[in-house]
């Protein structure tokens, strides 16, 4: 077994090969996108397109889902990346101010 194309790290879906890619009939496109086997004589089954038209539907939700947890992990991260940053500016300003108002520091002791 293979990963689909498309499959995502989390999901990945099995392709399963009946035959070997010079065996298999020659597919060509619908007006749907959906791939069409030219020798079969159902291609225009309603009830066909509709169980491929489902799948579809089916697989493009749980793609979506997983790009939404994707995205949402991601902007946790974000967040909490901007609270870093925010803090080492505070600090940055601090020590700054610190340095500007004391003038010089005195020798330490042991100097």
């Amino acid at each position: 077994m293979q990963a689909c194309r498309g499959s995502t790290a989390s999901r990945v879906t099995p392709c399963l090969r009946s035959a070997p890619l010079a065996e298999t009939p020659a597919l060509v496109s619908d007006k749907m996108g959906l791939q069409q086997d030219e020798r079969d004589p159902m291609t225009d089954d309603p009830h066909g397109r509709i169980d491929r038209l489902e799948i579809r539907l089916t697989e493009q939700e749980a793609t979506i889902e997983d790009l939404n947890a994707t995205i949402t992990a991601q902007w946790k991260k974000i967040d909490a990346l901007v609270r870093v940053v925010q803090r080492l500016e505070a600090q940055i300003e601090e020590a700054s101010a610190r340095g500007a108002t004391g003038g010089a520091e005195p020798p330490p002791p042991h100097y």
